[in-house]
């Protein structure tokens, strides 16, 4: 556009040169042109802006759904890290079959519903700005809140068991068969003892990630 105006500029001058160069009687032939001259410059102007301002905002839609895309991704694989990190904690605690494992696994369970928390915080907050990151953004927080109602109960009932549990593992020391007996009391446990077996509400947990993690990454929940 800059250039577009120093032409017309230097045409105009040019125009304004022929003027004073002229007699009397030519000069009205050449107010004419002058005007041309003017009229086109406004036009170079005006059609510069425009095709300016069309670019620009052309480029800064596809930054933001650029950057939008970048968002999605990353809201998708913390939901799956999330998930696996549950999933990696249980498996620990079957291995192990230890009160001390479950103790270090639930703090695993306790960051993943952190970030689940995180996740649901943030999709909300972007939906709440009118130009959600997701078409389903509504079913993907109440997927996540089931998510974090079951790990609530998790984290519930390990604050009321730990230090009974953990006090009677410390007691065990190397006695075997008072070991067994602390991690019998473990899995007795409502919550967790379900947990471990993969009973009740734990399906109904990967139900609703898997709901979750189709919904965001579904061309068809994806606004543009």
């Amino acid at each position: 556009m800059i250039a577009a105006i120093a032409i017309a500029a230097i045409a105009v001058a040019i125009g304004l040169g022929a003027w004073f160069g002229l007699e009397p009687a030519g000069r009205q032939q050449a107010r004419i042109e002058l005007l041309k001259l003017a009229v086109q410059a406004i036009v170079i102007v005006i059609l510069g802006a425009v095709v300016k301002a069309v670019v620009d905002s052309a480029q800064a839609d596809r930054a933001r759904r650029e950057q939008d895309d970048l968002r999605r991704a990353g809201y998708a694989r913390r939901l799956v890290d999330a998930s696996h990190a549950i999933e990696l904690a249980r498996t620990y605690m079957w291995a192990d079959r230890s009160v001390a494992t479950w103790d270090r696994q639930m703090r695993r369970i306790i960051r993943a519903y952190v970030e689940l928390r995180d996740v649901r915080h943030d999709v909300t907050t972007f939906s709440a700005t009118g130009r959600p990151l997701f078409g389903r953004w509504d079913d993907i927080v109440g997927q996540i809140t089931s998510m974090e109602a079951y790990l609530v109960g998790l984290v519930d009932e390990y604050r009321e068991e730990k230090r009974r549990l953990m006090d009677a593992w410390t007691r065990a020391g190397d006695d075997g068969a008072a070991r067994d007996e602390a991690w019998s009391e473990l899995q007795g446990l409502r919550r967790i003892g379900a947990f471990l077996r993969d009973d009740g509400d734990y399906g109904q947990l990967r139900d609703a990630y898997g709901q979750a993690l189709r919904n965001m990454r579904s061309s068809s929940g994806t606004p543009r």
